[in-house]
């Protein structure tokens, strides 16, 4: 967002300056009084509309200063108070988080786990020829070891292979809860996830991972979110299932 705006502000400076400048060219060939003075009322207009964009511009960045401020002052509430809210709701949960289609900073839904009271048995970036190869060398382990509650969370931001969709059925078959996470700023279609357990396609945001361990707490599933597959906002049947974590 940030990188855009500033592509806007330098566009409009150089458009009025390659103005102004085939303005003073034009005027420097051709010597006509009238045409000398309507430049000059084209120049003092232009100017004027300049600092005008000057004024809007550090507006602007008033404003963003404060948004970010203020966004950063409500995630940091919020990881105060998800700490004291998910405090044991997903005790004796064996939790392995995965992202699927690109590097992904796991550490923040680690840490969102481990205050629910999960176990993370494992964070891995899984490339695209390696998710079979994976389940089989390092997943079935915990299968045939008799690990229980055992929970597959993916991130996605790209639609997955017909291939790695059959190996999640088949770790989904094999007892598994399939979780699919999908950040707010990523938009494909999620009905053909509906397989997974639970999907929640604004994983990124407060909302997102307060549904994230709703839905596991209160074995909720289906697609929730703000997308046009979503049932609902939030996987509760009631408001009583958030205070109840």
């Amino acid at each position: 967002m940030h990188i855009g705006f500033r592509y806007h502000v330098v566009t409009i400076i150089a458009i009025l300056f390659s103005t102004t400048l085939g303005i003073l060219v034009g005027g420097a060939l051709f010597q006509d009084s009238g045409l000398l003075k309507e430049q000059g009322l084209i120049i003092n207009d232009l100017e004027e509309r300049f600092k005008e964009n000057q004024i809007k511009m550090q507006t602007l960045q008033s404003k963003l200063v404060v948004a970010e401020k203020r966004e950063e002052t409500v995630f940091r509430g919020w990881d105060l108070i998800r700490s004291l809210m998910f405090k044991d709701s997903l005790e004796n949960r064996n939790v392995v988080i995965a992202s699927l289609s690109t590097e992904f900073d796991t550490s923040r839904l680690e840490q969102l786990f481990l205050e629910a009271g999960a176990k993370v048995l494992k964070c891995v970036q899984i490339d695209q020829q390696s998710l079979e190869d994976f389940y089989e060398s390092e997943l079935r382990e915990f299968e045939l070891s008799g690990t229980k509650n055992l929970i597959f969370v993916s991130w996605l931001e790209r639609p997955l292979s017909i291939g790695r969709k059959t190996i999640l059925e088949e770790m989904k078959i094999n007892g598994w809860t399939l979780v699919f996470l999908q950040p707010f700023s990523v938009d494909f279609n999620l009905n053909d996830y509906l397989g997974a357990n639970l999907v929640i396609d604004i994983a990124d945001t407060m909302i997102g991972e307060l549904g994230l361990i709703l839905g596991l707490a209160n074995e909720h599933e289906g697609i929730y979110g703000i997308g046009s597959a979503a049932s609902a906002l939030l996987p509760i049947d009631e408001l009583s299932e958030v205070f109840s974590l």
